[in-house]
């Protein structure tokens, strides 16, 4: 095999394991378009497999990714000596300090796999030692960590021994805390109903103790909100959250733009929404908001009916997805992107909705293979593909009732194919 390989080639040979995610990501990240597979015209279609990695890249790229690896093994064992020694010297609160800060390095670099290994080990011997305050951290951050990597079963079940735990200490924040953690599990899973009753349980917890977790609650109760289709409780939500604006993070503000916009869209405010978009975009804290914020305007620009500017806007936020190794992210652009070839009657839009779907489920996101499902089957019954797009509806609604997604996404409420109304 000469010259350099495409990405759609090494993610077919690389093995899907946990440990070995960091190196899909930086591959996505790195790669470059293929210049030899460009032809007149053919921009518009290219996805994630038109992208290259040269051998002198590659190399590097493998280099670093075993030194990672060499270097997280060895930091495990030194903590776990460290760890071990402090305890044998009868210094329990070192022990646990020591292996918590290695976790939260891990998190501020966004290092998942690191975080769900140094926060095992906080776990593990905070459990042994009855550390009740560590047992809620650690447990809550293992929960943070496999939402990030799409987990949600285990997320959910960390989220739910923080919370016990917390209980069991009389720490309201820790429950508080938990709580939003197992909304946010449930967001995931397009279960709307469910995380706002974890968001309202919360807030009523929280009370007037924490202005910023109220906030953030807020926002969070007003998406969902308006992902059931309450567009004024949305808007009370929203509103409410100004009332601890200065409490708020950059990023929260972010989020609340962001959020707001979305509002504003479903009431046809586009110029409004427009422009609370270009906000939430200035302060978005990572690429994978800025892609998704990015979507959302792809979004707009299509209910305002121009499909060159949605389409902008859509490569726009791929790239960002792809800068930042985002596959979720990258996964709902590629969505929005087969939907504009849908609008424009144009056969090319297969490639991203395959492409969606081989990326939602390489890296384990059901919800978003479901959404790609749907969207696919509109395209293919609109191309005139009736029992291709009745067997992506059935699969569609087979992983919404899987999850206990309700209510069901507009797609797939938008398809009238005969039968197969058991999901209703």
């Amino acid at each position: 095999m000469q010259g350099p390989l495409t990405l759609e080639v090494l993610f077919r040979i690389l093995p899907l394991r946990p440990e070995l995610l960091g190196l899909r990501e930086s591959m996505m990240s790195l790669s470059a378009a293929d210049a030899t597979r460009q032809w007149s015209g053919s921009a518009g279609y290219t996805t994630l497999d038109g992208r290259v990695l040269g051998k002198d890249a590659l190399d590097t790229l493998l280099d670093a990714a075993e030194l990672r690896s060499v270097e997280r093994a060895r930091s495990l064992h030194r903590a776990l000596r460290e760890s071990i020694g402090a305890l044998s010297a009868g210094q329990p609160a070192d022990a646990l300090s020591g292996l918590a800060a290695l976790g939260e390095a891990a998190m501020q670099d966004a290092r998942w796999e690191d975080c769900l290994a140094y926060y095992a080990l906080v776990e593990n011997v905070a459990r042994e030692l009855g550390d009740l305050a560590h047992t809620i951290l650690a447990a809550r951050r293992l929960g943070r960590s496999h939402l990030h990597l799409g987990d949600n079963a285990a997320a959910t079940q960390c989220y739910a021994r923080s919370l016990a735990a917390a209980e069991a200490a009389a720490d309201r924040e820790g429950r508080v805390i938990a709580l939003t953690g197992l909304g946010h599990v449930a967001t995931m899973e397009g279960r709307w109903s469910d995380a706002e009753l974890r968001y309202h349980a919360a807030l009523l917890l929280n009370g007037d103790a924490g202005p910023q977790l109220r906030g953030q609650l807020e926002i969070s109760l007003s998406v969902a909100a308006r992902e059931q289709a309450r567009l004024d409780d949305a808007e009370r939500w929203i509103a409410s959250a100004l009332e601890v604006w200065d409490a708020l993070s950059e990023a929260d503000r972010s989020t609340w733009w962001n959020s707001s916009g979305m509002l504003l869209m479903e009431r046809a405010q586009y110029a409004e929404a427009d422009q609370l978009f270009q906000r939430a975009l200035a302060a978005a804290p990572s690429h994978f908001d800025s892609a998704m914020i990015l979507d959302n305007m792809a979004d707009l620009a299509l209910r305002r009916g121009s499909l060159h500017d949605a389409e902008t806007w859509a490569r726009k936020a791929e790239g960002f997805a792809i800068a930042g190794a985002a596959p979720r992210a990258l996964a709902e652009v590629y969505i929005r992107l087969g939907s504009i070839m849908r609008m424009r009657d144009d056969p090319n839009g297969v490639g991203f909705f395959e492409k969606a779907l081989e990326l939602a489920r390489d890296f384990a996101y059901p919800f978003t293979e479901a959404l790609a499902c749907a969207e696919y089957a509109l395209f293919r019954r609109e191309a005139g593909d009736l029992d291709e797009a009745a067997g992506l509806r059935s699969a569609a609604l087979d992983i919404f009732a899987r999850l206990g997604t309700d209510p069901l996404p507009a797609a797939v409420r938008d398809l009238h194919t005969e039968g197969d109304d058991r999901h209703r």
